[in-house]
């Protein structure tokens, strides 16, 4: 009898200290244990998806500029397609440029290890906050002081060691941009 009574109380002490024992994602900081979360696609949007060549291309520029940490959107406006990735040896940048099939809708998303703005006079600078908590600018250039009807706007702000600018198109700018920042991911290799 005290041996079918002793397996009972080690199979218990056996399972409350397995009880005990932290799990591993309560071990990680609370920003890592974010990033795990799988955040939905807004209405309007679709997920992005890039092929083997597209991974192979934005890594190799980054790795070609400096840039240890690439970011990529999570998803991008409906209708709209990765149709170029280029790099500027000057500034040291990659940039990902989508596109609707007329060519008249885009978003431009610009990675840098190091700080870089668009050309020309600045009109405005707004700052902000990204639904992810980052702090960003929106900072509009022009080519000159006086000529704001040509200014063009860029959501402007640091991941990590990555600076990241956002342009697009949209008549919903701010907010569309805004989304799409939110959700840049880390591209994996």
């Amino acid at each position: 009898m005290k041996n079918n009574l002793m397996i009972p109380i080690v199979c218990f002490v056996g399972l409350v200290a397995g009880c005990s024992q932290p799990s591993q994602l309560s071990q990680e900081p609370a920003s890592q244990q974010q990033q795990m979360v799988k955040q939905e696609v807004p209405q309007g949007f679709i997920p992005l998806t890039l092929t083997e060549e597209n991974k192979t291309k934005i890594m190799a520029d980054a790795e070609k500029f400096g840039i240890q940490n690439i970011y990529v959107p999570l998803f991008v406006r409906e209708g709209l397609t990765l149709q170029e990735i280029s790099g500027s040896e000057q500034t040291k940048q990659i940039s990902l440029r989508f596109e609707n099939e007329q060519g008249d809708q885009t978003l431009e998303i610009s990675l840098s290890p190091q700080e870089v703005l668009l050309g020309g006079a600045v009109i405005q600078q707004q700052e902000t906050k990204l639904d992810n908590g980052t702090p960003a600018k929106w900072i509009s250039f022009s080519n000159h002081k006086e000529n704001v009807e040509a200014a063009v706007a860029e959501l402007y702000f640091q991941l990590n060691s990555t600076y990241v600018a956002l342009s697009n198109d949209s008549s919903q700018f701010e907010k569309e941009v805004e989304q799409i920042a939110s959700a840049l991911q880390l591209l994996k290799k």
